[in-house]
Order: structure tokens, then C-alpha cells, then sequence
């Protein structure tokens, strides 16, 4: 919330562009979504629509396909099928991309966890829930080959994130 430091105002990351590196990303999950208003559960406190601090400039696939991305998501780059950065969806291949891309900047939605009489229903999001993502796939079947880490890590400094996630290890 940006208490902890009183000079600071909270923002929730508006603004900032994460570059989040690692396997993909699953684009259509709430936590992902332009806004948060629709999404069972969350309050009205919470409710927020994402915008792009760029404008209309978009990275990577949402450029040839606007409609694979949002305000939210503003960049898609897939690095695991020739190792220069196609401009495919970069779907995600194990949901290590989407868990980082969301622990870094999902959305507040509110899940249940089953269990007893009552289930535990709290409201869950990222670091920075109002901050924007560009994805980039580096990571295959096979591993997270340093090429394509690298390539990525390259591209995400052309592209000016403010902020790379990189949550590689193994």
C-alpha cells in the first residue's frame, strides 16, 4: 500500500513495465486482465482499470496481434523457437511464467482455498498489481538455455522495462 515509507505514496506500480522472464505466459488468466471490477469477490476498494504508460505501443506479438494483449499485458516475445525473438503468443509451458508474472504484478482476485466447514476465501495479487507486462519466453522444454535468457534480458532493455523479473534457476 505504500505505508511503510510515509513519503511515499502508495501507487501499486502504476507506471512501471515489468519484464518478466521465464516460461511464458498464460495471457487469459484474471490475474492478467485489462481490470479487476468483474472479477467475483473483489471489493470496490480494489477496483482498478490497467492502462498502458506507453500509449498505444505495444511489444513483440501484441503488435501484429493487438488482441492477444490488454493494458495489462503490452508486450508478448518468444525466444524458445529460433532464439532471435518470434512474435508468437509465448503461451506458457509449465505455469512457472505465469506464477512469477503474477507473484510480480497479478491482479487482486479473490480465490478459495477448500477445506473444513468454511472455506478460506482471502484476495490474493502480485508486488505491484497495477503495473504493466512484457513476457518473454526463454525457457523450453529442456530448460532455460543461457542464449535465450540472454537474448530476452537484451530485448527487455531495447523494449525499457523498468523492472526485470527473472526467476531462473536449476
Amino acid at each position: 500500500a505504500g505505508g511503510g515509507t510515509p513519503s511515499i505514496v502508495g501507487n501499486k506500480g502504476t507506471g512501471i513495465i515489468i519484464g518478466v522472464i521465464d516460461t511464458g505466459i498464460n495471457r487469459t488468466h484474471p490475474s492478467f486482465a485489462n481490470t479487476n471490477t468483474g472479477v467475483v469477490g473483489v471489493t470496490f476498494a480494489e477496483a482498478f482499470t490497467i492502462t498502458n504508460p506507453r500509449g498505444s505501443t505495444k511489444y513483440g506479438n501484441c503488435v501484429a496481434n493487438p488482441a492477444n494483449c490488454s493494458g495489462k499485458i503490452i508486450g508478448l516475445w518468444d525466444f524458445t523457437a529460433s532464439g532471435s525473438g518470434t512474435t508468437t503468443d509465448a503461451p506458457d509451458t509449465n505455469g512457472h511464467g505465469t506464477h512469477t508474472a503474477g507473484t510480480a504484478a497479478g491482479n487482486p482476485i479473490k480465490i478459495t482455498i477448500p477445506g473444513g466447514a468454511t472455506p478460506y476465501t482471502p484476495t490474493m495479487s502480485g508486488v505491484a498489481p497495477r503495473a504493466n507486462i512484457i513476457a518473454y519466453k526463454a525457457c523450453n522444454a529442456t530448460g532455460c538455455p543461457g542464449s535465450m535468457t540472454l537474448a530476452s534480458i537484451n530485448q527487455s532493455v531495447v523494449d525499457g522495462v523498468n523492472v526485470i523479473s527473472y526467476s531462473i534457476g536449476g
